[in-house]
């Protein structure tokens, strides 16, 4: 009985070689993106560079083959026009990416082709070495077949870059939101690589790295000038600060020390404290700081700044809560910042512990309150309210 041979499939030993191909440049474009030399820059991050690799592998094993098939004398030719084009890419991305703007369909085509012609590269070249078996497996010959390949290598990295993108300009928003430079720093220079046109808050990406970047060089110069053991409080809890926002909490510590007690007693010090260990992941130490501050602040007058701090010591008692798993303190910590600042923002916290807590019942309760106060938490409330329509159709489900 004859085989059909027209189906779809690789040329024999074709798998190998590809798998071979794409870990070979995934692994030079790991140790490029670690290097930041830019030489993979336009892909940002690994896991994009290993999604576009990946993506690129049909089509590019299908040019290989066909490189193959040619003389000797061309397939020479062709490998080194595809390593002079791989090579000639380093400073002609940079080009295209940050003088030209390119848009974010025209950076997917991009992106996909230098990932076809990087991963064609090293399969020319085994192919070189490797004879094909006269009518082995072979890719039929259909013009559709490399079209839909061609789709494939371009629109999968350019819909996970999309994702990735909106996942860095959140993170990026959240990291300016908590005054934190130098992690904001990293995800804009990943997102100015993945979508150099991205305006955060009407800023134009580019322009936010300087910023950035001079900040971070402020903050270096505060901390590299030397500090008398006798310098005022100012100077002492400025460079404390500095020390945070560059994410240097050991030496915060350090020189937090004189400002937790005596003479130069701050009581805002107390907050940093909590804070310096809660980033250095360790909630018990980070509970300590934070429940002194509970401590100091319940037992002065009312007044604003009460408030704020109290507001801030119970939010980081939650969090440090959540991250030893004790429920009930966590729940206890939301409702005293309820207490002390009822808004919307508190509501929406309160609302995600109980729904993390699976008590949907009072997340949606917490939910609405929210929408009350600022009809800008609808989606909270309309994903908590979905979820526990789920929940209570799930129960019903049950019944026999």
């Amino acid at each position: 009985m004859i085989s059909n041979r027209s189906a779809l499939r690789f040329p024999w030993g074709a798998e190998f070689r590809a798998i071979s191909a794409a870990c070979l440049v995934c692994g030079i474009g790991y140790l490029a993106l670690k290097s930041d030399r830019g030489d993979f820059e336009i892909f940002g991050r690994l896991d994009v560079l290993v999604v576009s690799v990946f993506s690129a592998v049909p089509i590019s094993v299908l040019m290989a083959d066909q490189i193959a098939r040619k003389s000797k004398i061309v397939r020479f030719g062709l490998v080194a026009l595809l390593a002079l084009i791989v090579v000639s890419q380093i400073g002609v991305w940079r080009i295209l990416l940050y003088e030209f703007g390119m848009s974010a369909v025209a950076l997917s085509i991009v992106r996909g082709a230098l990932a076809v012609i990087t991963m064609t590269l090293p399969l020319a070249c085994l192919n070189v070495f490797k004879t094909l078996v006269a009518g082995g497996d072979r890719i039929e010959k259909s013009s559709l077949v490399p079209a839909l390949f061609v789709v494939v290598a371009v629109s999968i990295p350019g819909v996970y870059v999309d994702s990735v993108s909106k996942t860095l300009a959140s993170q990026l928003r959240q990291s300016l939101s908590n005054d934190r430079p130098t992690v904001a720093l990293g995800h804009a220079r990943r997102l100015s690589q993945l979508r150099p046109q991205t305006r955060i808050d009407g800023l134009a990406i580019v322009s936010l790295l300087d910023s950035l970047d001079d900040r971070i060089d402020q903050l270096n110069a505060i901390v590299r000038r030397p500090i008398s053991p006798t310098a005022p409080t100012g100077a002492i809890a400025m460079r404390v600060t500095s020390l945070v926002q560059l994410e240097l909490f050991d030496q915060a510590l350090v020189g937090l020390k004189p400002l937790l007690s005596g003479e130069r007693f701050h009581p805002a010090s107390l907050d940093v404290y909590g804070l310096c260990f809660q980033r250095l992941g360790d909630p018990e130490s980070s509970l300590v700081g934070y429940q002194m501050a509970i401590q100091y602040w319940t037992a002065q007058i009312e007044s604003n700044q009460k408030r704020q701090s109290l507001a801030s010591a119970w939010k980081g008692i939650a969090f440090a809560a959540r991250q030893l798993d004790q429920r009930s303190m966590e729940e206890h910590a939301y409702q005293q910042l309820l207490n002390v600042a009822p808004n919307a923002s508190n509501c929406l916290l309160m609302a995600k512990c109980y729904k993390h807590h699976q008590k949907m019942d009072l997340a949606a309760k917490y939910a609405s309150q929210a929408f009350e106060l600022d009809p800008a938490s609808r989606s909270e409330l309309d994903s908590i309210t979905s979820e526990l329509a789920r929940d209570h159709f799930g129960c019903l489900s049950g019944v026999r």
